[in-house]
């Protein structure tokens, strides 16, 4: 008779714990989620403005290579500062990176966010994307490899194009400045310079 009950009460102690190790297995156990895609174009614009300004914070080139000198002389050359910059300072420039709040940071982080959306539209251009430009480029240069920010805020131009030439070198030159602002401000900054002796003669508008 007590073996009887033993045998019983050890019965339902196990069933007990075996409905509670389930019980907990089912709490803990993760709910299954399910990520629809994303299709909004805003978003994926947001997105796509996002890698684009990750890219630009890595170095422009690695140290010692001879892009990289070539880069370090044209941002040397294209700078606007009264008393120039370092030989050292512009290989510094172009060979180290920056993180993204130094980036999109400063007196003019609004002209800085604008950069990278032009920079994205020359990279849509020769990928063949629309960008959205009112008036695009009939032509594009076949060996342009790469569009960066011109790593000196105070350069004269705000981007620097990249071309490959023949011998397999990537050949640097700034070129480019982006305006933003009031349609007022930015037609008569475009009025402005094209009066400008070396100042370029084309502009081109983002929708």
């Amino acid at each position: 008779m007590n073996i009887g009950k033993n045998i019983h009460r050890r019965k339902s102690r196990e069933a007990n714990a075996a409905a509670a190790a389930s019980s907990a297995v089912c709490v803990a156990s993760p709910i299954g989620v399910v990520a629809k895609p994303v299709t909004d174009p805003d978003v994926l614009d947001q997105r796509r403005l996002l890698d684009e300004a990750n890219r630009q914070i890595r170095p422009i080139d690695a140290p010692g290579t001879r892009d990289a000198g070539q880069a370090a002389r044209a941002v040397q050359k294209g700078t606007a500062r009264p008393h120039g910059l370092h030989p050292e300072t512009c290989r510094r420039l172009v060979t180290e990176g920056t993180d993204l709040e130094g980036l999109l940071s400063g007196a003019n982080s609004e002209g800085k966010a604008a950069e990278v959306v032009a920079v994205l539209d020359y990279r849509d251009l020769h990928d063949g994307r629309d960008p959205g430009m009112v008036n695009p480029p009939k032509r594009l240069a076949s060996n342009c490899e790469d569009v960066r920010l011109n790593p000196d805020n105070a350069g004269r131009k705000d981007l620097l194009f990249r071309f490959r030439t023949k011998d397999g070198m990537l050949i640097s030159v700034p070129n480019g400045q982006v305006k933003t602002g009031s349609a007022r401000y930015v037609a008569d900054d475009l009025v402005g310079m094209a009066e400008i002796p070396g100042a370029g003669k084309i502009g081109y508008v983002d929708a």
